[in-house]
């Protein structure tokens, strides 16, 4: 009897399990061709937002864009944003149909007549269905002040936009892969904007064109060999060391992990604390060391990759800040070997990098740069200099609440008192000795690329506002105005002073120095400022109540 046999077979089951065996591993198959063919191609070149970058990466932004996610569903398993690309131009029908889009507002759903679902995914099919059904009412939206439009309108016109710039880089109608003519081969243009190929953008052509047939009839070995000889003939544009890097760099997620062994950190010193066992401290500073070494190798890469110092955006400046106070961290703790300095470490460096995550999945973190800011020289001595001095203000700030809560919880502890406060003071003389020169040196900058050295400019105050700050503590509390315990609150408010002078001048949209905006900022920032001042206050309140009383001599 056949296995497969209508009726009321007992073997039905088992047929329906092999049914469902069979699609999935032909699913998991065509997905492993998909990733082998997304291998291939994924190393060469192409102009995407004014450089040029892996294929890999314009896949990678191209899915961060519709969904804030670096892979695409596919059944029960993900297919890389490489994959998801060369899809799109082997079998559009079946890209489209993945679940590609995430919509993170309800009443974006709702606008396009989507139903919610678990995890809020739609196809591309559906959601151009959505935007078609409504385009009346799409077009009114363009045509009003974005001032004026609810969240929900805002994110609709941003879903639409992204859509667009997606379906013309994937349609290769603005996918610049064809190097410049001969006297301009840094402005590379889509296949269809070459006149006149030059003989090396004839063999570009050429070998596109055998490539993507290729793709089209999923002959993976064709693909691979097509996209080998390319590779060969692009080699002369001197690009592809630096984009096999930064395919890797993606491919690693040394950033990622840098944050897991942090955040495995603060889990090993918590357990420490609670069983008093030392391989477990000993395993915490390995962790920290370990995720500090991701997180500086990391940078060293993107160093690499983008030819320019490791601080020019705001995002690159978290994750700098993240990796000083990490390194600040494993400092205290070699002076210390108690485990505060891994505490400190730890926490900021898995805050700041998780704060890097929100920018990273806005796209792509190796943009390129404000014009002033093309001076490799400048870049380096006064932009690491002030954000070193950011960094530092912070640590400061995180070893006072340190402080304040071994003051409250262990007031005759006056041993771990006293290097907390020489810890407090030296950090404090640091972060002066970093804001203060950068602050000048930003001014010599100042000078040379705008004619002025001072223009009171949003972000010279705010540079100049923490440089006060840390004076006035350090007088304070070399006149004895203020003790220990009033200077660790000081510092711990000198936090939202750093946080204002770093983020806010991107909230007021003004200033040469304003081109680092970032939508939600604001509320982050307040949330900042009464977090840190309600703990700060709590914290001094709570250590002065528990303070020791002065002991007098007995005669």
């Amino acid at each position: 009897m056949s296995l497969f046999c209508s009726g009321a077979s007992p073997l039905r089951p088992l047929r329906a399990l092999f049914l469902v065996l069979l699609s999935v591993g032909l699913a998991a198959a065509e997905i492993a061709e998909l990733e082998r063919m997304a291998r291939a191609i994924e190393n060469l070149p192409a102009l995407h937002d004014g450089r040029v970058k892996p294929l890999a990466s314009v896949a990678r932004h191209c899915v961060l864009s519709l969904s804030g996610r670096s892979r695409v569903p596919a059944g029960e398993a993900s297919m890389s944003a490489s994959a998801w690309l060369v899809e799109s131009l082997a079998d559009p029908k079946a890209a489209t149909g993945r679940s590609a889009i995430r919509l993170r507002n309800p009443e974006v759903a709702e606008a396009l007549g989507l139903a919610e679902r678990p995890g809020m995914r739609f196809s591309v099919d559906e959601v151009i269905a959505g935007l078609r059904a409504n385009r009346t009412q799409l077009e009114a939206l363009f045509h009003r002040p974005r001032e004026n439009l609810a969240p929900a309108e805002t994110q609709l016109i941003e879903l639409s936009d992204n859509l667009a710039r997606v379906f013309n880089l994937v349609g290769g109608a603005t996918l610049a892969v064809i190097p410049g003519p001969e006297a301009h081969r840094e402005r590379w243009l889509p296949i269809s904007d070459v006149q006149e190929p030059d003989p090396l953008q004839t063999m570009v052509l050429s070998g596109w064109i055998e490539m993507l047939s290729a793709v089209t009839k999923s002959d993976v070995p064709a693909v691979e060999r097509s996209a080998a000889a390319l590779a060969d003939v692009l080699a002369q544009t001197g690009e592809t060391g630096r984009l096999s890097a930064e395919v890797a760099y993606h491919r690693l997620g040394l950033l990622d992990w840098s944050l897991a062994l942090d955040l495995l950190c603060l889990v090993l010193l918590g357990a420490n604390a609670l069983l008093g066992r030392r391989w477990l401290w000993t395993v915490a500073i390995a962790s920290l060391a370990a995720g500090t070494i991701c997180l500086l190798v990391g940078m060293g890469l993107r160093v690499w990759i983008m030819q320019r110092p490791p601080v020019a955006t705001l995002y690159e400046s978290v994750i700098f800040v993240g990796a000083v106070s990490a390194l600040l961290g494993l400092a205290i703790e070699a002076v210390r070997r108690r485990g505060d300095g891994a505490l400190v470490g730890a926490v900021l460096a898995a805050t700041l990098l998780l704060v890097g995550r929100s920018y990273a999945d806005d796209g792509d973190t190796m943009g390129m740069l404000a014009a002033v800011l093309n001076s490799n020289f400048w870049l380096t001595i006064h932009v690491l200099t002030i954000t070193a001095g950011y960094g530092c203000t912070l640590v400061a700030g995180v070893v006072a609440h340190v402080a304040l809560a071994t003051r409250a919880l262990h007031p005759a502890d006056k041993d771990t008192h006293g290097q907390h406060d020489r810890a407090m003071l030296i950090l404090s003389l640091i972060s002066l000795l970093f804001t203060l020169f950068g602050t000048i040196l930003g001014g010599i900058w100042a000078d040379q690329s705008w004619g002025r050295f001072w223009g009171w400019d949003p972000k010279e105050n705010g540079a100049l506002l923490i440089v006060l700050w840390l004076l006035m503590l350090l007088h304070l509390r070399s006149a004895g105005t203020a003790g220990p315990r009033a200077f660790a609150l000081g510092l711990v408010i000198g936090n939202i002073v750093v946080a204002v002078a770093w983020f806010g001048v991107n909230l007021l949209g003004i200033g040469l120095h304003s081109y680092g905006f970032a939508n939600g900022t604001f509320w982050s920032l307040v949330g900042v400022a009464v977090g840190e001042t309600a703990a700060g206050v709590g914290l001094w309140l709570w250590a002065t109540s528990r303070r020791q009383p002065a002991v007098t001599p007995t005669a």
